[in-house]
């Protein structure tokens, strides 16, 4: 990576947090009713076009972004990091794992 390269690096990882943050305000209003496997499409979306588009590092990082977001705004108790229910964990480490991979392809 080039010096030239770090500001258009940036503007991607922007953009694809400008996406994440515009999907998860989307889903928000409606988080009582959604459940896991609607969210884990949302934000799916975001790390396939993501890694896609602008390569495997930012991929990671929006995986890694959608992740925290996912514990934090759809996973009870809410606006924590906390997880209620044991399943949740594994609902959590599986979305990881699967961006991660989606990702690196």
């Amino acid at each position: 990576m080039t010096a030239r390269d770090l500001p258009r690096r940036m503007w991607k990882l922007a953009v694809w947090s400008a996406a994440l943050v515009a999907v998860t305000a989307s889903m928000l209003p409606f988080r009582g009713r959604l459940n896991d496997a609607h969210v884990t499409i949302g934000f799916l979306l975001v790390v396939i076009g993501a890694g896609a588009h602008s390569g495997r590092k930012i991929g990671f990082a929006i995986a890694t972004l959608s992740f925290l977001a996912f514990d934090w705004f759809f996973v009870a108790p809410y606006d924590t990091l906390a997880v209620d229910k044991p399943l949740d964990w594994v609902v959590l480490a599986a979305f990881l794992v699967m961006s991660m991979i989606v990702t690196q392809l």
